[in-house]
C-alpha cells in the first residue's frame, strides 16, 4: 500500500524562497567574481541534495516500510517494529536538529525530542506524523498524508 507525502506550507515557503533567491541572485550577477559566486556554490548543492532525498511517499509491503525518495529508498524492516502510532507535532516536546534539514523539501535527518530522545525524520510535513519505534530502540518519524490509514495498514498482516 502506498501513502503519498505532501509538503506543508512552511516547507513550501522555505523551498520556494531559497530557490527564488538563487534564481534572482544568479540573474543579477554582473561579474564572475568567485567571491560573489560563493552563496550559489554553497546553496546550490544543498538544494540539489535535499531535492533528491525528499520523502515522496511511504509504501507498506509484506516485509518493509519503504520510504520513497528520488534516489536511494530507505527500508524499515516490519518484523523489527515494536510499535507504530500517530503523533501530533506538539506531542514531541522540544525538538532540535542534531544533523539534518529543517524545511527545505521537507524535514529530514537526525533530530532529538525532549519526550522521545534521538530519532530519524523522513517528514514532508510536521503534522500527520507517525512514530515508528523499533525493537532495537531506534525511532523514525514519517508523515504520510493519511497518517491514521497508514497506522491501520501497518497493523494488518497481509497486503493483497
Amino acid at each position: 500500500m502506498y501513502f503519498k507525502a505532501s509538503l506543508d506550507l512552511a516547507s513550501k515557503i522555505i523551498t520556494w524562497s531559497l530557490t527564488g533567491f538563487i534564481l534572482v541572485y544568479s540573474f543579477l550577477l554582473k561579474d564572475i567574481n568567485p567571491l560573489i559566486l560563493l552563496p550559489i556554490l554553497i546553496i546550490l548543492p544543498i538544494l540539489i541534495f535535499t531535492y533528491l532525498y525528499q520523502p515522496l511517499g511511504y509504501e507498506i509491503t509484506i516485509d518493509y516500510i519503504e520510504i520513497h525518495r528520488r534516489v536511494n529508498k530507505f527500508y524499515i524492516p516490519r518484523n523489527e517494529i515494536e510499535s507504530v502510532m500517530v503523533l501530533h507535532h506538539n506531542e514531541l516536546g522540544r525538538t532540535w536538529r542534531t544533523m539534518g534539514n529543517g524545511g527545505l523539501f521537507g524535514y529530514t535527518g537526525y533530530y532529538n525530542s525532549s519526550k522521545f530522545g534521538n530519532m530519524r525524520w523522513f517528514l514532508s510535513r510536521r503534522d500527520n506524523a507517525v512514530l515508528i519505534r523499533m525493537k532495537n530502540e531506534k525511532k523514525y518519524l514519517i508523515s504520510p498524508d493519511d497518517a491514521k490509514g497508514f497506522v491501520e495498514a501497518q497493523q494488518q498482516d497481509y497486503f493483497g
